[in-house]
């Protein structure tokens, strides 16, 4: 499925922005300028809060296709 690997490109996406934020009060220099140097968060943060909740959204909706396309596969096998 196209959702699976889109869900967990995005997924990593949130993860390193949440890594880099969520483990210190102060971001140094270096930090800031290694978020400005990645394409993939700043395409989060270009025009936030927007980018960040469209891509937040499309990832909710990936996940719930997949999770419910697994549950009918599943109800499928029982029948």
């Amino acid at each position: 499925m196209k959702s699976q690997p889109n869900a967990v490109t995005s997924l990593n996406k949130f993860k390193k922005l949440r890594n880099i934020l969520a483990h210190s009060a102060y971001i140094s220099d270096e930090e800031l300028d290694s978020i400005y140097s990645d394409n993939e968060i700043m395409a989060i943060l270009s025009d936030y809060p927007d980018t960040y909740l469209k891509e937040f959204r499309a990832n909710k909706n990936r996940l719930n296709r997949l999770m419910y396309s697994r549950i009918s596969r599943m109800n499928k096998d029982k029948s």
